[in-house]
């Protein structure tokens, strides 16, 4: 026995001693000068394995891959101390993320101060400049304790996810925000303070954290995304201070042990079943037959809806997503004091006939009112900034809106009102959002909006009915097929736009189209696919190409332009073109009227001195190209400071006759009248002094 009892003795004192030699082995202190330096610095170690880390110097994404790969010595490793590192861009991404479905992008992370994305839909790729170190640490099953790097201004999202062995995390007190799913299903995290001082908290950011807490403060903040505490099964107290304004959807749901909720009376925005399965709220008391959480109603009780109608408290500042859903709602006053109103609050109130939306209301969430069939007329006030999408859709009633928000995002939200007939404009609009009345057929008018200064894509596209609108002198912007396949006729653009989207009036047949203003932000074929019977183009400056494509049988040039885009009415059906006097073009671009097959003639003023490559290629029917007289201009081309006819100008222009050529050029390019086989006559201006290879083929 006492053999025995020795043996045991040194059996336990060899396992302490071997285990506090291998601890002391497996602790790794490495200390950069530069970024990249991490992989060699561990393979210089005398560890045979590191699961203890201390990291200090530079680190870019080269290093932090090292350490998310979890390969050789980093096999097993549970701590890392980033507290004394400085995070800097090198270019190389620290974590890639594969699709986990089809159609889905690999997601490449980079850290850089410059947050943006790139994306490349053909190999289905993007790449993510963050300085959050989002997904970092995602799914590193051993991980039990990490100290984040001072100067970290949000836990990225995605950070922690899937870590289930996690016990501990510090971060400095800069950060202000915690991203999303950026500790979901870290089942063994305990916050190191009962309090979080964050601005805004992402959507389930501590989702599955069962033992997070037992007492939780938000100290100053405003914001809580949807499922931020699903199955924190271990809270039992949450108090929120007075800058609270928003909780998501589900974002209790099922904290079973939460017993006490403090909530402030400004709180405005309530998601859907952000209470379910919370022992708190069963016991929150009924006002009129509504159940109200802070500022918030938030739930209906059976029979409330007496006669139809419903009195809310005064003071309410929101309505809870779903709270009038489906029921027999027939009228409401709404109190002054209301913000926010939910997604799907008044959903399939078939009876509402009528609602009075206040001033002062700052948001509509999405399919609010849809499947409202009983409202004829809706006013949205100035003070709305969120217009949720499909806010009003399937509205079949609805014949009249007048619209005075100034900003208001969301899209699509009156598709689907096939009745609506009439959009009068309110003095504060600023913006109309994508596709805001997208397949409208009724709409005939839109009056008002003198200070409108952007219309989103797909506004009005589908709108056949609509044959008036007045572009203001205010406006910017015109989104991609705003107008397409409209019922307008007459466009006259205002001189202040700068900025056209694509395909603007695809489909549609207008007998004028004028252009002004500068243009510079403008897509290649932003008035490509409609039909247009007079183009007035007012354009000083232009460098790219607008009309290829359009089926202009008019052009009139005006004074003032100086330059014309590319490829100006390349492959358009143009008939005539003139140039107004006195002229201020110098020079036609390349391709300027390419393959325009019905064109016939045409008098280039006297301004120009020279025509840019191909500008009238494979116009078949053009027969004469005169110049007016008057004083000339020199203009370089081609590379020839004097200026000159460009390659290909007019080739297999097989029906061209006769041709005056600028008095300025100098040159006359290669093939610039290949297979002209009816060519006549041709003027040489006197300062003529090149004709370069196959010109006259």
């Amino acid at each position: 026995m006492k053999t025995k009892r020795l043996f045991e003795l040194f059996l336990l004192f060899w396992c302490v001693f071997y285990a506090n030699v291998r601890a002391g082995d497996t602790h790794g202190y490495f200390a950069t000068t530069q970024a990249g330096q991490l992989a060699g610095l561990l393979a210089a170690s005398t560890s045979d394995y590191v699961d203890s880390l201390t990291l200090s110097g530079p680190l870019g994404g080269a290093d932090l891959a090292v350490i998310v790969s979890e390969e050789g010595k980093l096999a097993g490793l549970t701590y890392v101390d980033l507290t004394g590192a400085e995070l800097v861009e090198d270019g190389v991404y620290y974590r890639m993320v594969p699709p986990e479905a089809i159609n889905m992008y690999t997601r490449y992370y980079y850290y850089s101060k410059d947050r943006r994305s790139e994306s490349h839909a053909l190999q289905q790729w993007t790449r993510i400049y963050t300085d959050d170190l989002s997904c970092l640490f995602e799914r590193m099953e051993h991980l039990t304790e990490v100290r984040l790097p001072a100067g970290l201004t949000a836990v990225g999202g995605g950070m922690f996810q899937g870590c289930a062995s996690l016990r501990t995390v510090a971060w400095p007190e800069g950060v202000r925000s915690v991203g999303s799913s950026a500790f979901q299903g870290c089942d063994s995290l305990r916050l190191a303070s009962r309090t979080l001082r964050l601005d805004a908290i992402g959507s389930n950011a501590f989702s599955g954290c069962a033992v997070l807490a037992d007492t939780l403060w938000l100290e100053g903040t405003a914001v809580v995304e949807g499922n931020a505490f699903m199955d924190c099964s271990g809270l039992a107290c949450v108090v929120a201070d007075e800058a609270l304004q928003r909780l998501g959807t589900g974002v209790f749901s099922n904290c079973t042990g939460l017993d006490s909720i403090w909530l402030p009376k400004g709180l405005a925005q309530v998601g859907d079943e952000a209470f379910q399965n919370v022992p708190w709220y069963d016991r929150q008391p009924s006002e009129g037959g509504v159940r109200y959480v802070g500022g918030v109603a938030y739930a209906l009780q059976p029979g409330a809806l007496s006669g139809g109608t419903v009195t809310l408290r005064e003071g309410t500042l929101g309505l809870a997503d779903r709270l009038f859903a489906y029921s027999a709602l027939t009228s409401i006053s709404l109190p002054s004091t209301l913000r926010y109103i939910g997604d799907r609050t008044f959903e399939s109130c078939l009876e509402l006939t009528s609602v009075d939306l206040p001033e002062g209301l700052e948001g509509i969430g999405e399919w609010c009112f849809y499947n409202c069939r009983g409202l004829s007329e809706v006013g949205l006030p100035a003070s709305l900034e969120e217009l949720g999408t499909n806010a009003f859709n399937g509205c079949t009633g609805l014949v009249r809106v007048a619209y005075d928000a100034s900003r208001a995002g969301g899209e699509n939200q009156f598709n689907g009102c096939s009745r609506l007939s009439e959009v009068a404009l309110g003095a504060s609009v600023r913006s109309l959002p994508v596709g805001i009345f997208r397949g409208c057929a009724a709409l005939r008018t839109v009056g008002g909006g003198e200070g409108l200064e952007e219309v989103g894509a797909d506004a009005f596209f589908d709108c056949a009915a609509l044959s008036e609108f007045a572009f203001p002198s205010t406006l910017r912007q015109l989104g991609d097929m705003a107008f397409g396949r409209t019922g307008l006729t007459e466009v006259v653009l205002p001189a202040s736009l700068d900025s056209v989207g694509g395909q603007v009036f695809s489909g549609c047949k207008l007998e004028r189209l004028s252009v002004s203003g500068s243009l510079t932000r403008t897509d290649g074929g932003a008035f490509s696919g409609c039909e247009v019977q007079r183009l007035e183009w007012n354009v000083p400056e232009s460098g790219v190409s607008f009309g290829w494509g359009i089926a202009c049988k008019e052009a009139v040039v005006g004074a003032g332009v100086r330059t014309l885009p590319v490829n100006f009415l390349g492959n358009s059906d143009v008939v005539s073109v003139t140039f107004e006097q006195p002229s201020s073009l110098s020079a036609l671009p390349e391709r300027a009227f390419y393959e325009c097959r019905s064109l016939v003639s045409v008098t280039l003023p006297a301004s120009v001195g020279s025509i840019g490559d191909e500008a009238f290629r494979y116009c078949s029917s053009l027969r004469t190209v005169g110049m007016e007289e008057g004083p000339q201009a020199r203009s370089a081309a081609s590379g020839n400071d004097g200026g000159g006819i460009g390659n290909a100008a007019f080739y297999y222009c097989n029906a061209l006759q006769t041709v005056d050529l600028p008095a300025g050029a100098a040159y006359i390019g290669e093939q610039s009248f290949f297979q002209c086989v009816n060519l006549r006559e041709v003027a040489f201006p006197a300062g003529l002094q090149e004709i370069r290879s196959s010109a006259f083929s």
